[in-house]
């Protein structure tokens, strides 16, 4: 599966309600955002943890089922408080995502933010 990217134009607005991305400065904020890349799911395509780690995903349109190991599934919903953090927890490689309806995500570059 290749994941489209889309680099429309970011919202900054949107920016200062992602955590951990929030605690950012504004011109931190522009520089990555210039760097991001928007991607779209299709309902049941899957997002494996270990192949997005270098990135802090989030989703910004649709819902989205996250498995982990051992623990029951979350759904994300676009626009609640827990799709303002990142789809995937660092260091959590054995997740993956599967989409429930038609997903738009914006990934940041991990190394990038740090």
């Amino acid at each position: 599966m290749s994941l489209p990217n889309i680099d429309p134009p970011i919202d900054l607005s949107r920016l200062k309600h992602l955590v951990p991305i929030c605690d950012l400065q504004a011109e931190d904020r522009q520089t990555l955002a210039n760097k991001s890349h928007i991607i779209e799911l299709q309902p049941g395509e899957e997002l494996i943890a270990t192949d997005q780690h270098r990135w802090l995903l989030y989703l910004l349109e649709g819902r989205l089922d996250i498995h982990a190991p051992r623990q029951p599934s979350v759904l994300f919903v676009a626009g609640d408080a827990r799709s303002r953090h990142p789809v995937f927890v660092e260091g959590e490689h054995k997740s993956h995502a599967v989409a429930q309806s038609r997903c738009k995500m914006i990934r940041f570059d991990r190394q990038l933010y740090n």
